[in-house]
C-alpha cells in the first residue's frame, strides 16, 4: 500500500472497537496519523469527546463513509 494510500485516512472519523475480557467498549475516534509495520496498518487514533491517543490495529475502526465525515 503506497503513502499516499494510507495518507488519505488521515483525519477521518470512525468507530473504534476494543473487546475486552468482560464485554465490549465502542466510542467514536479521529485518525491522527498511520503506519504500516510488518505488512499491517495501524492508525493513531485519538477520541473525538475526550483526550490522549494511541496506535490501534486498522481492523479495530470502522471509518464512516467519506461523505458522512463531519
Amino acid at each position: 500500500m503506497s503513502v499516499a494510500t494510507l495518507a488519505r485516512d488521515i483525519g477521518r472519523v470512525g468507530r473504534y472497537r476494543a473487546q475486552g475480557v468482560e464485554g465490549a467498549l465502542a466510542f467514536s475516534v479521529r485518525v491522527c496519523d498511520v503506519r504500516q509495520v510488518f505488512g499491517r496498518v495501524d492508525y493513531e487514533v485519538e477520541p473525538v469527546d475526550g483526550s490522549g491517543r494511541c496506535w490501534v490495529s486498522e481492523s479495530s475502526v470502522r471509518l464512516v463513509p467519506l461523505g458522512g465525515d463531519q
